[in-house]
């Protein structure tokens, strides 16, 4: 027989043990963004897809709901002065445009 916790509506009115609490985001050091790197190849056209992913992530401080959210048509890329690239995200209109420096 299953647990009591694990039927439906055990936890009907009860309020959550962390309900209220605020945690702190877990923002990522550049040292665990580079290991990331390391583990996807930058030869093949999806591990590129995932460094641009990443980078806007990271870069933007985009949570990953608004990055999956993200259109084609959101983004325009455009040379820098620099040897980077300057992409010009527009998430929801929450957020806005963000520039986001890539490279």
């Amino acid at each position: 027989m299953r647990p009591a916790v694990t039927m439906p509506g055990y936890h009907q009115g009860r309020e959550p043990a962390n309900k209220g609490r605020k945690y702190p985001a877990e923002i990522l050091t550049p040292e665990e963004i580079a290991g990331l790197f390391q583990q996807i190849s930058a030869k093949t056209s999806l591990g590129l897809r995932k460094r641009a992913l990443i980078t806007v992530l990271y870069r933007a401080g985009l949570r990953h709901f608004e990055a999956l959210a993200l259109l084609p048509k959101m983004s325009i890329c455009a040379p820098a002065p620099s040897p980077s690239f300057m992409a010009r995200v527009t998430a929801a209109a929450s957020l806005g445009s963000i520039p986001v420096p890539v490279g």
